[in-house]
């Protein structure tokens, strides 16, 4: 099998990561960069909700922490480098991809590989929301909420019902 192909989206989403940490004077982009990046992707910011999470909080969070404790440095208008974890995360969600017998990668498959890298501010903001893997992993596989009820039965498949008697109430 070949390798996945990035879906249009994600390769516009990765390259505003790193337009934004050039935006804000950094000489690295790197997860959080992406997460904000990818958080403003319709899509990814829907599987993220999907999961019970609040997108626009979790916005906010990075905002401020890319704002008050990412130095500025980068003032020669150099692009900034992707850090290693940034590069392995895509890698991953590639890989991942692979796995699983796709063959396009999307922004809502590189969230769920940054859980690869736990010590990572990005996941602590996600966790933060309440956000986790298996939600995501779920969302992601099969497009429902990750913590849905599953349908009530109708009236008269209980199986209180099948013996004869009235039915619940």
């Amino acid at each position: 099998m070949a390798n996945p192909a990035l879906r249009p989206e994600l390769e516009v989403t990765l390259r505003l990561a790193v337009l934004e940490a050039a935006r804000r004077g950094h000489d690295m982009a790197g997860l959080e960069h992406l997460l904000f990046a990818l958080l403003h992707d319709a899509a990814t910011a829907a599987t993220v909700e999907r999961c019970g999470a609040e997108v626009e909080r979790i916005k906010a969070r990075l905002d401020r922490y890319l704002d008050e404790e990412v130095e500025a440095h980068a003032a020669d208008g150099t692009e900034p480098v992707l850090t290693l974890a940034f590069r392995r995360v895509v890698q991953q969600a590639a890989l991942q991809v692979l796995r699983a017998g796709k063959d396009e990668v999307s922004g809502p498959h590189v969230v769920v590989a940054m859980w690869d890298e736990p010590d990572s501010y990005a996941v602590h903001f996600m966790e933060q929301e309440g956000l986790t893997r298996l939600a995501l992993v779920r969302a992601v596989s099969h497009g429902a909420p990750a913590d849905a009820d599953p349908a009530p039965a109708p009236a008269g498949d209980a199986p209180d019902d099948q013996a004869g008697g009235e039915p619940l109430k």
